[in-house]
């Protein structure tokens, strides 16, 4: 039987072990609200509606060892909010300096007052945190947060002085294929972004965007360099782990089928195996069983690469019927094709 000094000693010694971390999905969901604003779910966050960010922003988390994480997305499908998101855990959970660049210097600011300021107000622990620091300084804009440990920085790919002047060990670089191609006396933009987090030897490099044009589309070159990660989910008949295609690039198969004409239209998902005509409605279900696969696995541990389509948003938001009914309204105009194929699609 231990000694009450004994006891003493082993009490104290555990009170010097750190604490285990904070699981970044199990903090988002204990402390992130959404408003009417941004979800048609408002409330606390719930991975359950877009299951495929939990790996994401796993990737993203200090613990991870992955430095790099691109996100090659379509719309509607919650890479603002996880963003966010992510931006909050960091301030709360691992505070360090934190780059965040968008396109140009208002659309920096938009980003600022949009989609990270709604998440801070609504979230105490970042209220507090942000809120505190704003009154001891003065040094706190739309394009700079400070807090304990570190500072969220905003800036504009068309401004040199912006990237250059900054040191940050994340950056997260927003809709890279609308960058500038290159600043006059600076470079590339995407260069400069990563060389702030040179100094910082567990640096997280975020890169986010719909693709543009083949061979020029800096999210498709990123993507190509890393994991290249798809999300498969299982069909509700057979159990067939799948991907969602508009039409498989492979074999020309159209997996999103309908029958009739607009308004009175019928569409459905037709399994790749036994040809089961899937419903909307079953898309939840599916989305919660997806997994993430590697088509390079040995690079997982250093640059993962996420490929995911709007066929994949969250129910209630873009659902199949709307994709076909944007193809439809599409497919006899070439700029509206262009639009669909890189925004709905996620292709170039």
């Amino acid at each position: 039987m231990r000694t009450a000094t004994e006891l003493i000693q082993t009490e104290w010694a555990a009170g010097l072990l750190p604490d285990d971390p904070v699981r970044i999905c199990d903090w988002i969901e204990k402390n992130i609200i959404l408003d009417g604003a941004e979800t048609n779910a408002p409330g606390p966050y719930r991975f359950r509606r877009a299951p495929y960010m939990r790996e994401v922003l796993e990737a993203l988390s200090p613990e991870s060892p992955v430095q790099r994480v691109v996100g090659m997305k379509g719309g509607q499908l919650g890479w603002t909010i996880g963003g966010a998101a992510y931006i909050g855990f960091l301030i709360c959970q691992a505070p360090r300096t934190v780059l965040f660049v968008s396109p140009t210097v208002d659309l920096a600011k938009r980003a600022s007052r949009r989609k990270v300021g709604p998440i801070i107000e609504r979230t105490e622990a970042l209220r507090t945190r942000v809120r505190d620091a704003i009154s001891r300084r003065s040094g706190n804009t739309t394009l700079m947060k400070e807090f304990p440990g570190g500072a969220l920085i905003f800036a504009g790919a068309n401004s040199g002085a912006g990237l250059r002047q900054t040191s940050a060990a994340v950056a997260i670089l927003d809709e890279v294929d609308i960058y500038p191609g290159s600043l006059p006396g600076e470079g590339d933009p995407v260069v400069l972004a990563e060389r702030a987090t040179k100094t910082f030897p567990r640096r997280k490099h975020f890169y986010v965007s719909t693709p543009t044009i083949a061979g020029r589309s800096r999210i498709a070159e990123l993507y190509d360099q890393s994991d290249q990660s798809r999300y498969y989910v299982p069909c509700p008949a057979c159990g067939e782990l799948q991907l969602l295609w508009f039409t498989d690039p492979k074999t020309g198969r159209r997996g999103l089928k309908w029958e009739g004409e607009l308004p009175k239209l019928r569409v459905w998902y037709e399994c790749e195996k036994c040809a089961a005509k899937i419903d909307e409605g079953k898309k939840a279900w599916m989305l919660e069983r997806g997994v993430w696969r590697a088509a390079v696995p040995e690079l997982s541990q250093h640059f993962r690469g996420f490929h995911i389509s709007s066929l994949y948003a969250a129910p209630g938001t873009f659902s199949w019927r709307d994709v076909v009914e944007q193809f439809l309204g599409a497919k006899k105009d070439p700029e509206k094709l262009r639009v669909f194929v890189n925004q709905v699609l996620n292709e170039c």
